[in-house]
């Protein structure tokens, strides 16, 4: 059995969207600050989804915890 992780995951969905390279951005800050999409180079795209899909998880939580 094959065990995949969010990065795995992530890096077939870039992949699909031809996301690939590195930012263009001055250094400052963290992550990608060049593209409001976040899709301007692969470290910001990965950066920004992983956090996004960790709070969805965890905001899933709570709801079911709310529902029960």
């Amino acid at each position: 059995m094959i065990i995949e992780t969010l990065d795995d995951v992530l890096d077939e969905i870039a992949n699909m969207l031809d996301c690939y390279g590195a930012c263009k951005h001055d250094g400052s800050g963290d992550g990608c600050e060049h593209s409001d999409n976040k899709l301007c180079c692969r470290v910001g795209f990965m950066i920004e989804y992983k956090e996004r899909i960790r709070q969805a998880i965890t905001n899933e939580q709570k709801i079911q915890e709310a529902f029960k």
